[in-house]
């Protein structure tokens, strides 16, 4: 509670219930009142905003690592593939490969 009062964070939404119960102070008043609750409105919003980028960035990296991952996959495939020319004299290579991972690797950069 003194970090609330101190500005310094926000209480959660069963507290502001419980202050409601106790102090019969309408949710209204407590998140839109005075002065120093638009203070405490625009924190909230502002720590909000700050949490949603935070989950995108980590979204963003954890999709890119993967992508990154499956590029050194391919590369990986293709050096320990065996490559051989059957009895009709087609050529069975992974050629595809090499270019599909750089595709994933410059896709996760």
């Amino acid at each position: 509670m003194s970090n609330w009062e101190n500005n310094r964070n926000l209480p959660d939404l069963e507290m502001l219930i419980e202050i409601n119960y106790v102090f019969h102070v309408s949710l209204d008043q407590l998140i839109w009142g005075d002065d120093n609750m638009n203070k405490m409105t625009q924190k909230l919003i502002k720590d909000t905003d700050e949490n949603r980028k935070a989950k995108y960035n980590m979204i963003t990296v954890l999709i890119g690592g993967f992508l990154m991952i499956l590029g050194f996959v391919c590369f990986f495939i293709k050096a320990n593939s065996v490559e051989y020319v059957d009895k009709q004299g087609f050529l069975h290579e992974n050629f595809y490969l090499i270019p599909v991972g750089y595709i994933f690797l410059f896709a996760g950069e």
